[in-house]
């Protein structure tokens, strides 16, 4: 599998779907895909980050 073949699967595993082995094999196994998936969750946390400036209410604290 090429990284070209797996970036769409990339995209699922960030999406909390599962991908097919050879798929998994492939991105466990190459730095370059991931780096795609580290990319994929900051563009997500960025994403949220924005929205919540943009919240008309505030969120409630969490306990952690």
């Amino acid at each position: 599998m090429t990284c070209e073949e797996a970036a769409e699967f990339v995209s699922a595993l960030n999406d909390y779907e599962t991908i097919p082995q050879a798929a998994a094999g492939h991105i466990g196994a190459c730095a370059s895909c991931q780096a795609r998936i580290k990319e994929y969750i900051e563009i997500g946390m960025e994403l949220r980050r924005v929205a919540s400036l943009e919240m008309l209410e505030e969120a409630r604290p969490r306990a952690w």
